[in-house]
C-alpha cells in the first residue's frame, strides 16, 4: 500500500468553504476531486489530508472530503493550541468524524510560535492523546528540545515531525536535537518538504545526504513520506532494500494511522 501522508486541498466553492478572514495565504483552488484523480494516475492507495492554515479552525472542507471518500482518506486537524476553547472543539470534531487521526501544532512562523511548554499546549496535547490522535509537530529545529520534554512527559502518545524538522531553518547544533528525538520509540519522522532544503528540481537529489542521515537515525519503521509523488522515496532512498522502502511508502503509515 502506498500512502501519501501530506496532502493540502482547497475548495473551488469559496462561498461554501471560505478561507478564514485572517488567512496567512490564499492559494488557488486545489479540490479533492483533482487529487483523487492524481491518486489513481500514479498509484497512491490512501492519503492523509493535512488541514491547511487558510481555513484555520474551520474544518468544514476537511469534513466534506472525508465524508465523500471515506475509504481512501483520513485527516489531520488544526486548532490554536493556546485557545481555551480548543480542547473542547477538538473532542467534538473527532467525535463527529473519527477519520481525523492527528492534531497538527505549528511552531515555525517567527511571529506565531506558541509556548510549546505552556499549560494550554500541554492540555490540548493530553486531550489529543486521550482521543487516540497522533501529535503532528511542524517545528523549526530550535524547538526540538521543548518537544523532547513533552515526549518524555507523555510517552504513550505518538508524535510525528513534519518536513524533516525543517533543517534549513536551524543550524547544525540545533538540528542535532531533532535527530535526538529518534531515541524515543513513539516519535516518527516525515519525509516531506524536501524542496525547502534543496536547490534542485524534483526529486531534489542534492538533499540525499541529509535525508539518508535522517532515515538511518530514525529507521524505516519510523519514517513516512508525503507531498504528492511517491517517486521521491525511490529516488532519495535507493540505498535501502526494497522491503525497507515499502515501509516508508506506506507500511509504517498504515500502522501509525490505522489504514
Amino acid at each position: 500500500m502506498v500512502i501519501d501522508t501530506h496532502v493540502h486541498v482547497f475548495a473551488e466553492d469559496q462561498s461554501q468553504f471560505p478561507y478564514h478572514k485572517n488567512a496567512s495565504y490564499r492559494p488557488p483552488p486545489a479540490p479533492i476531486e483533482e487529487y483523487i484523480e492524481r491518486m489513481d494516475e500514479i498509484s497512491i492507495d490512501r492519503a492523509v489530508l493535512v488541514h491547511p492554515e487558510p481555513y484555520q479552525s474551520d474544518h468544514r472542507y476537511l469534513l466534506y472530503c472525508l465524508k465523500k471518500y471515506p475509504e481512501r482518506l483520513k485527516g489531520t486537524c488544526l486548532f490554536d493550541p493556546e485557545s481555551p476553547n480548543s480542547p473542547r472543539a477538538l473532542r467534538e470534531l473527532v467525535q463527529k468524524q473519527p477519520r481525523i487521526i492527528a492534531l497538527r501544532i505549528h511552531a515555525y512562523h517567527p511571529d506565531k510560535i506558541p509556548s510549546i511548554l505552556s499549560v494550554p499546549v500541554r492540555t490540548i496535547w493530553q486531550r489529543a492523546g486521550a482521543l487516540g490522535l497522533v501529535i503532528q509537530m511542524h517545528i523549526v529545529p530550535r524547538y526540538a528540545r521543548d518537544v523532547e520534554e513533552l515526549v518524555k512527559a507523555y510517552s504513550d502518545i505518538h508524535v510525528l515531525i513534519d518536513h524533516l524538522g525543517r533543517p534549513a531553518q536551524g543550524d547544525e547544533e540545533e538540528y542535532k536535537y531533532v535527530l535526538g528525538l529518534a531515541q524515543f520509540d513513539n516519535v516518527y519522522m516525515k519525509l516531506s518538504g524536501v524542496r525547502y532544503i534543496s536547490k534542485e528540481p524534483f526529486p531534489h537529489q542534492d538533499a540525499k545526504p541529509l535525508v539518508r542521515q535522517v532515515v538511518e537515525t530514525f529507521g524505516s519503521e519510523r519514517m513516512i513520506w508525503g507531498g504528492g509523488n511517491p517517486a521521491i522515496v525511490e529516488a532519495l532512498l535507493d540505498f535501502l532494500p526494497e522491503s525497507e522502502r515499502k515501509k516508508v511508502l506506506g507500511d509504517t503509515a498504515a500502522k501509525l494511522f490505522g489504514f
